[in-house]
């Protein structure tokens, strides 16, 4: 389990059971279905909540802020919990004790006032890609004193795969978003008159690992959602969507032999750096379009 404060949500338990709840009643769950899913699917023993407690407290929590309706069984079990002794092996400092402590007894007050009006859930967007697989787009990378050499500069990836799923599993069929995989080009620069001798070239960045540098990673709250871009975002896009097509044989080879990653699960600004990450480490591979790479 990752952990990175003292507040009841800053782990990544506390934030699935959250998250799973609420999903639940977005499509039409009762509170009573929403628990028992919860309590099912994280295997949550009733007869010992020591075992998961950051699981119990955020079920409690997301039940109460939700408004609909608190189980009095999980509202037992969180204040048990909560009059505990703070962990030694978690909070080993005396700051880290005190935040806490005062984290479970603003839990405590809450568990125990009336319950707030019923909070409003958006169900995920419906999402769409207005590319298509074989499409080049053209992104302009991030200011960026790490990589002075591609700050600001044009990136161009190509579109390899598109996969198209629910936006949750507990969503109807019918609610799907568009899941973009590319490939990144070997190339940077402030001339877009380029792309169409960079794209017959069909060099690629390979990367030697899958992993990037941590300080890409994004808090929660920047999640991003392929192509739903927040506002200041989409003039990055707006000039040159896409700058060319790629007419390929067979675009799995690209798929097959060549680094390609998903924007899902990452903010608009860490998919960037991730690019700027993968150009100044790779090492470029060319394939010649519609033939076989020898």
């Amino acid at each position: 389990m990752g952990s990175w404060g003292t507040s009841i949500f800053a782990n990544d338990t506390a934030c699935d059971v959250r998250g799973m709840y609420e999903e639940l009643l977005c499509y039409g769950h009762t509170p009573e279905d929403a628990e028992q899913q919860v309590l099912q699917e994280l295997e949550m023993d009733i007869d010992d909540p020591e075992n998961d407690p950051d699981a119990w407290l955020a079920l409690a929590a997301t039940e109460w802020r939700c408004g609909r309706k608190l189980s009095e069984d999980v509202r037992k079990v969180a204040l048990t919990l909560i009059d505990q002794p703070a962990s030694s092996e978690l909070w080993e400092t005396e700051k880290q004790k005190v935040n806490r402590r005062k984290a479970l007894d603003r839990l405590r007050e809450q568990l125990n006032a009336p319950l707030p009006r019923p909070k409003r859930l958006k169900p995920l967007p419906v999402i769409h890609s207005p590319w298509n697989v074989g499409d080049v787009v053209a992104l302009r990378l991030p200011e960026n004193d790490k990589y002075p050499v591609l700050s600001g500069k044009y990136a161009l990836i190509l579109i390899t795969e598109i996969r198209t799923c629910k936006v949750s599993r507990y969503a109807p069929a019918d609610r799907t978003e568009d899941i973009p995989y590319f490939s990144t080009y070997y190339w940077w620069g402030d001339d877009l008159s380029q792309c169409s001798e960079i794209i017959a070239q069909a060099s690629f960045a390979a990367l030697r690992k899958r992993s990037v540098d941590t300080d890409i990673c994004a808090s929660p709250q920047m999640l991003f959602q392929p192509f739903q871009l927040q506002y200041d975002e989409m003039d990055l896009y707006a000039k040159h969507p896409v700058v060319g097509h790629v007419n390929m044989a067979d675009i799995a080879s690209v798929r097959s032999q060549y680094q390609y990653d998903c924007s899902y699960g990452l903010s608009e600004m860490a998919t960037l750096l991730s690019i700027q990450h993968w150009l100044t480490h790779a090492e470029p591979v060319s394939l010649s379009i519609g033939q076989e790479r020898r």
